[in-house]
């Protein structure tokens, strides 16, 4: 067998049996411990190029030995909790307008609801979400504009609002002048509500972690997903007839659902990744479609460009 298939056969059982273990709680896995050090992962690609054309007797052994030694270096930062002084800070929340600024402390293991109401002049809204490591989640729609949960010990979080006559962006950051202040091994959950009636742009930004988007029942423009060690799962719907999404990623496992009604084309730029796309046309250089795609009345684009990961499109 080529080291190749062997190198990536242990690449994907690796990050499958942590993601697994993670969903059933089985292991909690700092994904913020291990980001840092995703250049172990070109280590390993060298390693496999230069033994690929060896005597497979002699290089499938390294290959093996290499990969499970630096897999097992991940592990262990992964598994160690993010240790911080008993005297850090509890976080603090802040709600920021062009009006006013409050600033509220908060426990870190209390949940901030944060809420904007609804406005029918919204015709578009936007949603940014910066976080550093931890969950983000769209399972639920709302009568307000947003409605969202933030729970853990997370870094400092500022809450923005920018409108005008016809939109709306809401901005969820990190304050990165505060600097790192958690205060348990959690890091941050947020789950997150909208309204069904605006048409979203949404951006989500983490360095490590989850997104769970379930946008199946929204009206979606634009998503831009970015992470750097990250899981993401995305369902979209065919609310809308021109829906573009865009997942750029270092490590992660990306899976993305359309509906078979809807139309899909597929751009993958990414030479060190897996790739599964069931019921799609390999139409050569990257790109992938679906029968139907010129004749559907909805469409949806896919931009994926990713480093060592794992892409799956299916249909529903």
């Amino acid at each position: 067998m080529k080291s190749k298939k062997i190198f990536w056969g242990i690449i994907l059982i690796f990050f499958g049996t942590i993601l697994l273990l993670e969903n059933f709680n089985i292991i909690e896995f700092y994904w913020s411990q291990i980001w840092r050090f995703w250049p172990v992962l070109l280590i390993l690609v060298g390693i496999n190029t230069i033994t690929a054309k060896s005597n497979p007797k002699i290089g499938v052994p390294i290959v093996i030995i290499f990969t499970l030694l630096l897999l097992g270096l991940l592990t262990y930062k992964g598994m160690r909790t993010c240790t911080k002084n008993k005297n850090d800070t509890v976080v603090i929340f802040e709600e920021e307008d062009e009006e006013s600024e409050t600033t509220t402390t908060l426990d870190s293991t209390e949940a901030t609801t944060y809420s904007e109401d609804y406005d029918t002049r919204y015709k578009t809204a936007k949603l940014i979400i910066n976080g550093a490591a931890g969950s983000f989640a769209i399972n639920d729609s709302t009568t307000q504009l947003l409605d969202a949960n933030v729970k853990g010990a997370f870094k400092k979080f500022m809450l923005k609002k920018t409108e005008t006559d016809t939109s709306a962006i809401i901005e969820l950051n990190n304050n990165k002048s505060y600097g790192n202040t958690f205060k348990s091994n959690k890091l941050s959950d947020i789950d997150v509500a909208l309204n069904v009636n605006p048409l979203w742009d949404i951006e989500a930004n983490i360095g490590a972690g989850e997104i769970n988007l379930d946008l199946s029942n929204f009206k979606i423009d634009t998503a831009i997903l970015k992470g750097g060690a990250a899981a993401f799962s995305v369902t979209l719907g065919n609310k809308y007839n021109h829906t573009t999404l865009t997942a750029e990623t270092g490590v992660a496992s990306v899976e993305i659902k359309v509906p078979e009604l809807s139309g899909c084309r597929v751009y993958v730029n990414s030479g060190l990744s897996a790739k599964e796309f069931n019921g799609f046309n390999n139409l050569g250089k990257g790109v992938y479609e679906t029968s139907n795609f010129k004749k559907s009345t909805n469409k949806v684009y896919i931009n994926l460009k990713g480093g060592l990961s794992s892409f799956e499109v299916t249909r529903y």
